[in-house]
């Protein structure tokens, strides 16, 4: 059994029942950390239209939608109205949510963190799209503060370093992308290399 939050979710993820949970799946109602997220949404092209997002930190049971730059924590709907229903004033931002499975520069910088990937020697050349790829305070938009790390986020940025190296890794080795693809279809509704079945058709 994992431990639990505040609110009574658990912080396991359901899938590894190890790690900790970081991310919500809407169409599984699963809490999952960001390793398993990727293992299980890659399976094939349906899992990858699942909508996910960054859990809670309050409650642990529900998909973040606001993140709050004053309590540096992100929050569902129903605890984002129960924290801030008598306190006012509270800078709050959209937490974005994700489908398909976007690297981990990617993911990061649309929620305007930063990963640290200066002592990992594999990952050079990700580090050399810091400009690009995170949302740097001095380019940040002004009005979608980055919402303070800590607690869970901590976390959420581990998990998402590791994968960021893992990622670099693999394409240092050569290793393609290895996701399933939908056939590819010309106009005449044939698979794109079906050059045999063209010149039948003639």
């Amino acid at each position: 059994m994992g431990k639990e939050k505040a609110g009574g979710g658990s912080t396991s993820c359901d899938y590894c029942s190890d790690a900790t949970t970081v991310l919500y799946c809407r169409p599984d109602t699963a809490r999952l950390c960001v390793a398993c997220d990727r293992q299980v949404h890659e399976a094939n092209v349906l899992s990858r239209k699942h909508f996910r997002s960054q859990i809670c930190d309050n409650c642990g049971t529900a998909a973040a939608v606001a993140g709050c730059t004053d309590h540096g924590l992100v929050l569902c709907s129903d605890c984002d109205s129960e924290a801030h229903s008598a306190i006012k004033g509270h800078m709050r931002v959209v937490i974005e949510g994700f489908s398909s499975c976007p690297s981990a520069i990617v993911l990061t910088a649309s929620w305007g963190l930063e990963l640290d990937l200066k002592d990992c020697s594999e990952c050079r050349d990700l580090t050399l799209f810091d400009g690009l790829a995170t949302l740097d305070s001095d380019f940040a938009d002004p009005y979608v503060p980055c919402v303070a790390v800590g607690g869970t986020k901590s976390v959420l940025l581990q998990q998402l370093e590791e994968i960021a190296r893992r990622e670099s890794k693999s394409a240092d080795e050569g290793g393609g992308d290895l996701s399933p693809r939908m056939p590819c279809r010309s106009s005449n509704g044939l698979s794109g290399d079906s050059e045999v079945d063209r010149r039948k058709l003639q």
